[in-house]
């Protein structure tokens, strides 16, 4: 998914690269789930917003398996993830949801960019818009939760 936006995508190109958005979604709850239960002492806040995305990540995830059926493609699902619960503390695991959120952000922007030459009626330029959408609110929300923290997101 490294490629640039300037490169035009197939529709089968566009199958596999949103299979692989599916997988990074399913890898993404497991992720915040083992991140749930690594943190030591978590704050309301994290524990609340963490619940929140987890179940919206698994949401994403049948979005994109809805999507691919309407191009005319089969989801795979091909989960890539192992985690070893070491403690860690809410601060640690927000600055790691936060480059996974920035990172998924990135990709939908990317596959969207790649997909401009798609018919407006085929849906898959305003499912990726969505994306966008909820992907920048989730690094917007996490960015909050690291000022709150008195994180610099930036750092």
């Amino acid at each position: 998914m490294n490629r640039m936006s300037a490169d035009l995508i197939t529709q089968d190109e566009l199958i596999e690269e949103l299979n692989g958005l599916m997988a990074e979604e399913l890898e993404a709850s497991l992720r915040y789930f083992a991140l749930s239960i690594m943190v030591v002492q978590p704050t309301e806040a994290f524990s609340e917003l963490l619940r929140e995305v987890v179940g919206e990540t698994m949401e994403h995830a049948g979005w994109v398996a809805k999507e691919i059926r309407e191009l005319g493609g089969e989801p795979k699902i091909n989960v890539k993830l192992s985690s070893t619960a070491v403690p860690m503390t809410t601060e640690e695991a927000v600055a790691e949801i936060l480059i996974v959120e920035t990172a998924a952000l990135e990709c939908y922007k990317d596959l969207l960019g790649r997909c401009s030459h798609f018919d407006e009626s085929s849906g898959v330029k305003r499912f990726l818009a969505k994306q966008v959408e909820e992907e920048e609110h989730h690094v917007s929300e996490f960015r909050d939760l690291c000022h709150g923290l008195g994180i610099d997101p930036d750092a």
